[in-house]
C-alpha cells in the first residue's frame, strides 16, 4: 500500500482563520444538538380578517410565568388582525428541557440557548418578520433574540419592565450571587410562602392591594410553576450572566414600557429615552402600574 501525505503550509493569519472557522462549526453543531433537547410549548392564534397585512406577534412571559399570562393581550391582538404566538420559556409552563447530562442540562437554561431555541421554533413555524414582545425575563429574551437573530430576525422588539444589562463586573457578580441565594430559598421553603414573600416586595408596588382580582388570578397561575425548574432558569438566565443588550443608538428597533410606580425600571426607561434621543416616543410609562405590567394593564 502506498500512502501519500499532503501538507498545506498556511500563514499564521490563515491558520488563525482556519481554527476560527473550525471553532464556529463545532459551536454551531453543539448548539444544534442542545436546541434539539428543548421542547418549547406554544399556542398559535390567527388574526381576524382585516384589510392589509399585519405583523405577527410573539409574546414571552416573565420569570415564574407562563404563556397564559398573555391571554388578554393575545385576544386584543388577534381581534386587530395579528397572528399571535405565545410561548412557555424553558423551566416554565409545559416546556421541557433536559439533555440527561448535568453540564448539558445547565447549558439549556442560559439566555443564548433560550434565544436559539426560540429562533428554531420561529423558523420551524415559518413565522416571518414578527414583533417580539416580552415582559421582564421575556423582555430580556426578546432583546437577546434581536441582538443575534439567526434565521428569524424580529421586525421589532417590545420590552416591558426588562433590564438590558448590568454595566459593571461587580454588579454582575452580586446579581449572580443573589439569584443563587434566591433559587435556594425557592426550592428550600414551601412554595406558597415563597410566592407570598416574593410578591410583597416593593418591586410590585402593592399589586396585591391595588388589583386584588388580577393578583389572585396571577397567583393561581404561579402555583402551577415547578420550583425546581424555575430555580434552574433563574440561575441559568441570571441578569448577572447576561450580555450587554443596551441599544447603541436611535437606530435600534426597540420599544420599551415600564410602570410609573416601578422606580427601578423607570430609571432604565429614562436612560433609554436619552439613548433614543428627544421626542423618540419609544419609551412609554404606564400610569398607576408597578412591575407587573401584563397583569395590571393588559
Amino acid at each position: 500500500a502506498c500512502v501519500i501525505e499532503a501538507r498545506v503550509r498556511l500563514s499564521h493569519e490563515e491558520n488563525v482563520q482556519e481554527h476560527k472557522r473550525l471553532d464556529e462549526v463545532v459551536l454551531r453543531r453543539l448548539q444544534e444538538e442542545l436546541v434539539s433537547q428543548v421542547r418549547l410549548a406554544w399556542t398559535r392564534s390567527f388574526g381576524a380578517e382585516v384589510e392589509g397585512r399585519r405583523n405577527p406577534y410573539v409574546l414571552l412571559h416573565g420569570w415564574l410565568g407562563e404563556q397564559g399570562d398573555w391571554a388578554e393581550v393575545a385576544r386584543q391582538l388577534v381581534e386587530a388582525g395579528h397572528d399571535v404566538l405565545t410561548v412557555d420559556l424553558p423551566g416554565h409552563g409545559a416546556s421541557a428541557a433536559a439533555a440527561g447530562d448535568p453540564w448539558a442540562d445547565a447549558a439549556l437554561f442560559t439566555l443564548p440557548m433560550c434565544s436559539a431555541s426560540l429562533s428554531s421554533l420561529l423558523e420551524s413555524l415559518h413565522v416571518e418578520a414578527p414583533i417580539v414582545a416580552g415582559y421582564s425575563l421575556g423582555g430580556r429574551v426578546a432583546m437577546s433574540l434581536a441582538s443575534a437573530p439567526g434565521a428569524v430576525g424580529p421586525q421589532g422588539t417590545v420590552a416591558l419592565s426588562a433590564n438590558p444589562g448590568l454595566t459593571s463586573h461587580g454588579e454582575r457578580q452580586a446579581r449572580v450571587a443573589g439569584d443563587v441565594a434566591l433559587a435556594e430559598r425557592l426550592i428550600g421553603e414551601p412554595f406558597d410562602d415563597f410566592l407570598e414573600r416574593w410578591y410583597a416586595l416593593p418591586l410590585w408596588a402593592g399589586f396585591k392591594d391595588r388589583r386584588p382580582e388580577a393578583y389572585d388570578a396571577m397567583l393561581a397561575r404561579r402555583r402551577r410553576t415547578s420550583p425546581e425548574q424555575a430555580a434552574r432558569s433563574l440561575i441559568g438566565m441570571s441578569l448577572g450572566q447576561q450580555a450587554n443588550l443596551w441599544p447603541k443608538g436611535s437606530e435600534a428597533r426597540l420599544w420599551y414600557a415600564y410602570g410609573s410606580l416601578d422606580d427601578k425600571f423607570r430609571k432604565i426607561g429614562e436612560e433609554l429615552d436619552r439613548v433614543f434621543g428627544a421626542n423618540s416616543e419609544r419609551v412609554v410609562p404606564i400610569a398607576d402600574a408597578g412591575h407587573a405590567l401584563v397583569e395590571e394593564n393588559p
